[in-house]
């Protein structure tokens, strides 16, 4: 979360590899490595592994690919999951910056979650 992917992310995936059942924020930490880089479907595939976790961060991070995928279902379903009066739900900024995540990054990830908002709040094409 301090932005450091290029030494944290081998670290993980060594523990990932090492590990029967790794925990979920192993995932999150990856995700957000691939938000950085704007690979939205590799993002996906990391935040549907730590989304079985069931912890709200894992739900914000889904909705962020989702959205960035053009995907308003997913994104809808992952934003809902998100209990609005836990701190994520009602200043995901102030949560994320808790986690220690850098400006950068939380600025990442707030524009994520505003396209995934957004693009959940639109009716569908007809």
């Amino acid at each position: 979360m301090r932005g450091k992917f290029d030494e944290g992310v081998p670290l993980l995936r060594q523990a990932i590899d090492r590990t029967v059942d790794p925990p979920g924020w192993y995932f999150h930490l990856i995700a957000i490595d691939h938000l950085m880089k704007g690979d939205y479907a590799a993002m996906r595939r990391e935040a549907e592994r730590a989304a079985l976790s069931g912890r709200p961060i894992a739900e914000a991070l889904l909705a962020i690919a989702a959205g960035g995928l053009g995907d308003r279902e997913t994104a809808r379903a992952a934003l809902n999951r998100i209990d609005p009066g836990s701190l994520i739900g009602r200043d995901a900024a102030t949560y994320f910056r808790r986690h220690g995540a850098t400006e950068e990054i939380v600025t990442a990830l707030m524009d994520g979650l505003d396209r995934a908002r957004r693009l959940a709040a639109d009716p569908p094409p007809r």
